[in-house]
């Protein structure tokens, strides 16, 4: 039978109008096991795969997303297939949206106050699932991940390109980076 909202076990979250979206129990998830589709909750990036709902993926320190003010870049997941309403929530907060990442998930830019919204709005569940740091290596293409797990280190030198998202800051992160290619 098909899936009712209020049902026990059964959450209807979003209608797209030529289908819904439900959220169900263990119970409902068995017994339906193959007969609807299911969204992959994932988030790929070219180093890997981040399972939102797993253990934090275990990263090389040189890697790891650091402690840093102002304006810094965000991963932003939504429960599924996104709707207008929820891009205008996330600009509402003062973030940006920046670009899209399979599955259902967006790179935003946004502040110390946006990243609190998010952060809440996730740990609450309704439209955003999660909230978390865009870590330098998510940024890291597929070859020089390998290399990184293999012992490359930040330290070494390696000739990369770097994209910079346009925004205020755009002087001092460029300063940055002719800093370190200095090096």
């Amino acid at each position: 039978g098909s899936l009712r909202d209020g049902e026990s076990g059964v959450e209807m979250l979003h209608d797209y109008g030529a289908f819904r979206l439900y959220r169900v129990g263990d119970t409902h998830a068995t017994a339906r096991a193959g007969a609807d589709a299911t969204i992959g909750n994932t988030i790929e990036f070219d180093a890997m795969l981040l399972d939102p709902a797993g253990p934090p993926p275990m990263l090389p320190a040189d890697f790891r997303a650091g402690a840093t003010s102002g304006p810094r870049l965000q991963i932003v997941q939504f429960i599924g297939p996104i709707a207008r309403e929820w891009i205008d929530s996330v600009s509402r907060t003062g973030a940006r949206i920046v670009q899209y990442i399979p599955n259902n998930a967006y790179i935003v830019l946004a502040d110390d106050a946006a990243i609190a919204t998010l952060d809440a709005q996730a740990r609450a569940g309704t439209t955003i699932q999660y909230s978390g740091a865009y870590a330098p290596y998510f940024k890291l293409g597929a070859s020089i991940a390998q290399r990184v797990d293999h012992g490359l280190s930040a330290a070494r030198h390696l000739d990369i390109t770097v994209q910079v998202v346009s925004w205020s800051g755009n002087g001092a992160s460029k300063g940055v980076i002719e800093q370190l290619a200095d090096q």
